[in-house]
């Protein structure tokens, strides 16, 4: 190792700038943060406690669906994260790398097909684009909608009576038709957005499935390949051979002893 000049001042730079971080964590991390901010803004307009107004309730009904979205999509980008986290250095890529040759090999695939895992570490546009979604949201307009009707709904809204006595519940309280278009125009924009995102959260979930699916292909390949090799020179050892058939599948070990006559 640190065989020449090029290699030694390559260990120099690595040594004082660490490891790059895939682009993918670093999108997804603030597809996350911007993802749980609207969660939090949009949470904080929509009142639990109360129940809005046929009037209304076709629009306000759309605001739990988008908290929803929002949870949803940074749960996917925290997986995609978690996925692909664990594949950042090079030991770790050596053992993939080989592991996905062991699978090919294994299986007889000629080409290998595509490691899935190196699509995910060299994404861009999938978590870009979750990015840029969320980017595009602005929540003046609903903001603006919800904190009016908000304001009525809680003025509206009757104190308990005293104990032992039954308020009846509250006539809700009605609303311009300037407010009512506000929300309704508000609502329009946004759900568009909602739409894409719930669309690339679905594609972030498939391609995390892939990339996980691929590791765990090559880490068992791998170990796989390694037990074999391991088996071949333990079935012919006078010591371990007996304790080898005794862990080993029958017909692995039938196997290899074809293989040995050949």
């Amino acid at each position: 190792m640190l065989d020449n000049d090029k290699q030694i001042d390559a260990f120099g730079i690595l040594t004082a700038q660490g490891a790059a971080t895939p682009a993918p964590i670093i999108r997804y991390r603030e597809a996350i943060s911007l993802a749980d901010g609207l969660k939090r803004d949009i949470t904080a307009l929509y009142l639990d406690d109360v129940t809005y107004p046929p009037s209304i309730s076709e629009f306000t009904g759309k605001l739990p669906g988008y908290i929803d979205t929002l949870t949803k999509s940074s749960a996917e980008a925290s997986r995609f994260i978690a996925a692909i986290q664990g594949y950042t250095t090079p030991s770790d890529l050596m053992q993939m790398k080989i592991g996905w040759e062991c699978y090919a090999k294994g299986n007889r695939l000629n080409p290998a097909p595509p490691f899935a895992l190196v699509e995910g570490l060299c994404d861009t546009a999938v978590c870009e684009g979750l990015t840029d979604v969320l980017k595009q949201i602005t929540l003046t307009g609903l903001a603006g909608a919800m904190t009016t009707i908000n304001e009525l709904m809680l003025a509206a809204a009757v104190p308990p009576g005293d104990e032992g006595t039954t308020t009846p519940p509250p006539p809700p309280p009605s609303f311009t038709p300037e407010e009512i278009e506000a929300l309704k125009v508000a609502t329009e924009t946004l759900s568009p957005h909602f739409s894409t995102i719930d669309a690339t959260s679905k594609v972030t979930s498939d391609y995390t499935d892939r990339v996980q699916t691929s590791t765990a292909l090559a880490a068992k390949s791998l170990n796989d390949a390694v037990a074999i090799t391991l088996t071949v020179g333990l079935t012919t050892d006078p010591v371990m051979s007996q304790a080898i058939a005794a862990i080993m599948p029958p017909d692995v070990i039938s196997a290899l002893k074809e293989d040995s006559k050949c």
